[in-house]
Formats: structure tokens, C-alpha cells, sequence
């Protein structure tokens, strides 16, 4: 009941609100309408302009669906730079291994997008690897990412 009454509540949200509104969500909404300002801002607008916010969100959510969320947004707008160092820091300091997932799809995203392996997106692999891997997907993800940056 409860997965359900959250995705009813992202599309009623996602499919209402303005750019503003899901922007002022990402601070002041309930969890399915940050999840949902992701979804708009992230995936569906690739705002650049919300990468600050989306970023905040990330590092102050104890939601795991909610950070799982924000990493997927900052993988869509595949912005270099902070949102990288972001994702680091999320991967470095989360217990979730499907936050875990999430952050190195979106550095993937990054990564592919920009044809650069930045310095913070390395650490984080290395980081991943080390504490993170007995998660079958987790493993996954390191495993095509590090096949994918050796073709570069």
C-alpha cells in the first residue's frame, strides 16, 4: 500500500506542478514530491539550474528512495564538476546499496556523456569496489563502468 500511495503521489505531483513548484519541492515537499521534482527536474527537464538543489537534497535526505532519486537527476543532466564530487561523497558515506547503484549509474551517465573519467568519479569507483561490491548489482555497475572508461 505504501509503495503504491508514494507512486500515485509522484504522477498526481510530477504531472501538476510547474518547474518552480518541483523546484521548491526539492526543499520544502513531502518525499514523493522530491522523488517527483527529481523525476521533472532530472530526468524529464534536465535543468541545469536545479543541479545546486538536487545536490543539497542528496547530501540531506535520509530517504534512500528520495537519494536514489536525486542521484538518478544529476546522471540525467550528466553535468561534470559538483555533481561528480556529490556523488562521491554519497557513495562514500552510504550503507544503502541501492543509493550505491544509483550514484555510480549516474557517474556512468556523467562519465559517457562528458568522454572524461574525472578524478572524484575514479575515487568513488575505487571506493565502490572495495566496500560495495558483494552487492550483486553494485558489482555490475563497477564492472561495465570500469570496462567502459578502458575503452576511452
Amino acid at each position: 500500500v505504501f509503495v503504491w500511495r508514494i507512486s500515485v503521489e509522484v504522477f498526481l505531483f510530477a504531472t501538476e506542478k510547474s518547474a518552480d513548484e518541483h523546484l521548491k519541492a526539492l526543499s520544502a515537499g513531502t518525499d514523493g514530491e522530491k522523488i517527483a521534482a527529481c523525476k521533472f527536474l532530472g530526468n524529464e527537464k534536465k535543468d541545469k539550474t536545479a543541479i545546486k538543489q538536487i545536490i543539497a537534497l542528496l547530501k540531506a535526505t535520509d530517504n534512500p528512495k528520495v537519494a536514489a532519486a536525486a542521484a538518478v537527476a544529476l546522471g540525467y543532466i550528466k553535468e561534470k564538476g559538483e555533481p561528480t564530487k556529490a556523488l562521491k561523497e554519497k557513495i562514500m558515506s552510504e550503507t544503502d546499496s541501492n543509493v550505491v547503484y544509483a550514484c555510480l549509474l549516474a557517474l556512468y551517465n556523467i562519465t559517457v556523456a562528458n568522454e572524461v573519467l574525472e578524478e572524484d568519479t575514479k575515487a568513488a569507483l575505487e571506493y565502490a569496489d572495495t566496500h560495495h561490491r558483494q552487492n550483486e548489482f553494485v558489482a555490475d555497475a563497477l564492472d561495465k563502468i570500469k570496462k567502459k572508461a578502458k575503452k576511452s
